[in-house]
């Protein structure tokens, strides 16, 4: 996480710095044609495509995961047709317009963020009440400088995004301000709130648990708040994916 988010922090601050000196560039886009010309602009924003599309299908496989959780009917179901059912869902749900897909998008950010406070809370509750929770299942395995390399991929994928607050520079108010200060608060808040989630996890649940479990929060919530709580979590968290889809 510190590796990963030190270069975050950097790349934050190089999309700061650009917005504030080409305020009303409309993102990345713009600023690699104003300095590099069409050509690598079009191959950039190819590349930056491509990611995202196959991003789409990792979080649509990754809601699946955890949507049998909320519905275990679904369970019954080839996990292939109800990933590739959320894409089509929300590419359905785009068509119907910008207002449409905003509304949409309000909604499931706020509520991405409870489950998270949740397992903060809980998490801070238990280390005040019961110390002990948090030494008795530690990490056995070593740690490596390939395990390191491989980690920080992973933690890379969850801080993506980090672009995106410069995308609408050309349509907010004083955006030399309001772009650098949303993207560099939204990245330290963002890395603050995986960190704190995902040591609690690693220490309140055995490693063997979470490298078996498809909804590995779900453990966490139900070792903190007893069994059952973590088919609610499940379902905020298909609610975070499926915002991500949209």
């Amino acid at each position: 996480w510190a590796i990963t988010i030190f270069g975050t922090v950097l790349l934050a601050l190089i999309f700061a710095n650009l917005a504030r000196r080409m305020a009303q560039a409309d993102g990345p886009y713009e600023y690699v044609r104003a300095t590099q010309g069409d050509g690598v602009a079009f191959l950039a924003m190819w590349s930056y495509w491509v990611s995202v599309w196959v991003t789409n299908a990792a979080l649509a496989v990754g809601v699946v995961g955890y949507l049998t959780a909320v519905l275990p009917a679904l369970g019954a179901l080839p996990p292939v047709l109800v990933a590739v059912g959320l894409i089509w869902l929300f590419a359905i749900v785009n068509l119907l317009g910008v207002r449409t897909g905003g509304g949409v998008q309000i909604v499931t950010t706020f509520l991405k963020l409870i489950p998270m406070a949740v397992i903060i809370g809980l998490g801070i509750w238990t280390l005040l009440v019961d110390p002990s929770a948090y030494t008795q299942n530690l990490p056995t395995t070593p740690v490596t400088m390939p395990s390191i390399l491989a980690a920080s991929a992973i933690v890379l994928y969850a801080m993506l995004g980090i672009e995106s607050a410069a995308i609408p520079a050309g349509q907010v108010h004083h955006p030399e301000r309001t772009i650098p200060r949303a993207t560099i608060a939204g990245t330290v808040i963002t890395a603050l709130v995986y960190i704190g989630v995902t040591v609690i996890a690693l220490f309140i649940v055995p490693q063997a648990t979470l490298a078996g479990s498809s909804a590995p929060f779900v453990e966490v919530l139900d070792r903190l708040a007893g069994v059952g709580g973590g088919r609610w979590l499940a379902f905020f968290v298909v609610i975070s994916g499926v915002g991500c889809l949209n």
